[in-house]
């Protein structure tokens, strides 16, 4: 869950990249429209004074100039007759011109509203630039002449490449014909050809991020600056590298996931060292202390646990053992007691089951004729076949104790054996006298 949250991170981080690249993008459009923005106002603006065409010497009014000097990106303002042609002009020639055969002075006169041209070598001041006409309209709302304001294509790139863009971006803008008009990194040899994606990959799909010809990861915007009543628009195509940025979020999330694996690495060192010190540890104790309660030995006092639980567990241990092998010392005091005291009478104790089997011995066994070094294990190793038939044949009923008299056939001598049943089922004492 955590590495998807780091991946979902490393997304948010690429996505806002994408943003701050965008917003670059927006302000470079914003620029170029607010370009285009003053050529129009300043077009309509003279358009609409009223010039009276028939009274127009060949120098155009001194608020021409006056005009043009606030708009620096302005290289030109004239003024043509209905017909094309020429009337005045604020810079270069005046005289015997015709832009009758101009696309955006056609459709001018045909919409009677703004109109914007394309790339050309302007007639007036013969350098590539790029034309807008605004209509002069009478008090009848007839054209009388052509108001046509020029931007020189060298400012407009020179303007272009003055902006501080990021390192490799690239930024073309072009006419309705895909012309390029303006071009960053600037390209005098490219101006007026129709864009390639030598100058950049210009069919991508905006807002993407692409691989381009170079090789670089970039993200692609095209956003159209301004479109007239007659469908014809000038456009910008804009490209930024984002290679170190996607390099960047990459180390940083490499880094996180690095430090994310440590973390859980160092979590995993400590909580095992936990566990051997407040649980395995003090249970490997434990187990050792009580494998030598088990052999009857008491354990040392560095095996205590250091867990409160198991310590308790352990003195709960401890003391358990100690009153079990004092009561096992009392028991085997009482025993050996017991047999001294039966081994000082001149009888002879059995402790037997029903099958006849002889489970513990005491007293005399010798004088029942039994001198092997082990301790008997049946009765049939002390009595004759007739005695232990006799004897056998009490045990199964036996509820009280019974006298048996028995003979011995070697010397016709008579003993008796005194049979009680003990309070643990199938378990008899047999005490012979008289052997």
């Amino acid at each position: 869950m955590i590495l998807i949250t780091l991946w979902f991170s490393r997304d948010a981080a690429l996505k806002e990249s994408e943003k701050k690249v965008m917003h670059i993008a927006d302000h470079l459009v914003l620029q170029q429209k607010n370009i285009i923005d003053d050529v129009q106002r300043l077009t309509l603006f003279l358009a609409n004074k009223h010039i009276n065409i028939t009274k127009m010497s060949v120098n155009c009014p001194p608020y021409f100039l006056d005009l043009q000097t606030l708009y620096s990106n302005i290289a030109n303002v004239s003024v043509y007759d209905r017909q094309g042609n020429i009337m005045c002009a604020t810079n270069g020639n005046n005289q015997d011109i015709n832009i009758s055969d101009r696309q955006y002075f056609q459709h001018a006169l045909t919409t009677k509203a703004f109109s914007i041209g394309s790339y050309q070598i302007g007639r007036s001041i013969n350098a590539p630039s790029l034309a807008f006409a605004s209509p002069i309209l009478d008090e009848n709302g007839e054209i009388t002449g052509m108001l046509v304001a020029a931007i020189a294509l060298q400012w407009w790139n020179s303007a272009l490449n003055n902006l501080n863009l990021p390192n490799n971006s690239r930024a073309v803008i072009t006419d309705s014909n895909s012309l390029v008009l303006a071009k960053f990194p600037f390209s005098a040899d490219r101006l007026g050809k129709k864009i390639t994606n030598e100058d950049l990959d210009h069919s991508q799909q905006a807002g993407i991020i692409y691989r381009g010809n170079d090789g670089a990861s970039r993200i692609y915007n095209h956003t159209t600056l301004y479109k007239d009543n007659s469908g014809n628009q000038l456009s910008i195509y804009i490209t930024q590298p984002v290679d170190k940025t996607i390099e960047q979020i990459d180390i940083n999330f490499v880094k996180m996931v690095l430090g994310f694996l440590m973390t859980i690495l160092l979590l995993a060192v400590l909580a095992r060292r936990l566990v051997n010190k407040s649980i395995l540890n003090p249970i490997k104790s434990l187990t050792r202390a009580v494998n030598r309660l088990v052999a009857g030995n008491m354990p040392h006092d560095d095996e205590q646990p250091n867990s409160p639980e198991l310590n308790k567990l352990y003195h709960r241990f401890k003391y358990m053992a100690e009153t079990r092998l004092t009561a096992e010392a009392s028991l085997k005091h009482k025993h050996d007691e017991l047999n001294s005291l039966l081994n000082a009478l001149p009888d002879a104790f059995l402790r037997v089951d029903a099958n006849g089997n002889i489970l513990d011995t005491g007293g005399r066994i010798k004088s029942l004729n039994y001198s092997h070094s082990t301790p008997p294990k049946k009765l049939s190793c002390l009595f004759s076949d007739a005695n232990l038939k006799q004897v056998q044949g009490y045990l199964i009923p036996l509820n009280a104790p019974v006298t048996v008299e028995l003979e011995h056939k070697q010397d016709n001598h008579f003993y008796e054996a005194k049979i009680s049943p003990m309070k643990k089922a199938d378990e008899f004492i047999i005490v012979i006298r008289g052997c």
